[in-house]
């Protein structure tokens, strides 16, 4: 149960802060422009952004007016599917190597985390799973007056990871020059 439990709060840490992101390599094929994204030990909930050559794809929209599979060319567009797969358009012409960010989240029942990710916000996610363990009626461990401790730590995790997240997609030092007031 224990094992579940740091299972279910890692994944629920990784999906609502969308911190553990990975890159992938996709390799696409003349004239297919839908592919199915498998990472072992991993799900994936959102393609940060898709590069081709260092040159980034724009997002696409799935119900926007893009016939996805209408030409061939380099493509220019990615959209997601379901979680599941990627399409692209123009359908591409050629073998395109495409690298691909995507968030993820250990897999149901895993609970491996970056070392970075595990060092900073571990002990948060842990006591995200003692929440749910102390609110588990029936079990000697059960206390759901403890149980809302926990859940506020990690509740404030969770947006701590997302402002760090928000505060490293702005990391360029504005440059802002003072103009006189008189």
């Amino acid at each position: 149960m224990v094992h579940q439990a740091l299972s279910d709060a890692a994944r629920e840490f990784c999906q609502r802060t969308r911190t553990y992101t990975i890159e992938h390599p996709l390799t696409l094929s003349q004239n297919s422009y839908e592919y199915a994204i498998a990472l072992p030990d991993l799900d994936w909930y959102e393609i940060k952004w898709a590069k081709i050559d260092g040159k980034p794809l724009d997002p696409g929209r799935l119900d926007g007016p893009v016939n996805w599979a209408d030409r061939t060319d380099r493509p220019l567009q990615y959209a997601s599917i379901d979680g599941e797969s990627i399409r692209f358009w123009p359908r591409p012409d050629q073998q395109y190597t495409v690298q691909i960010k995507l968030a993820v989240s250990p897999q149901l029942g895993k609970t491996a985390l970056p070392a970075g990710l595990y060092n900073r916000y571990g002990q948060e996610i842990a006591r995200g799973a003692a929440a749910d363990l102390l609110e588990m009626e029936g079990y000697p461990w059960y206390n759901p007056n403890m149980a809302p401790r926990h859940r506020t730590a990690f509740a404030s995790a969770i947006q701590q990871a997302v402002a760090d997240r928000d505060r490293n997609l702005t990391s360029a030092s504005p440059s802002v020059r003072m103009r006189p007031i008189a």
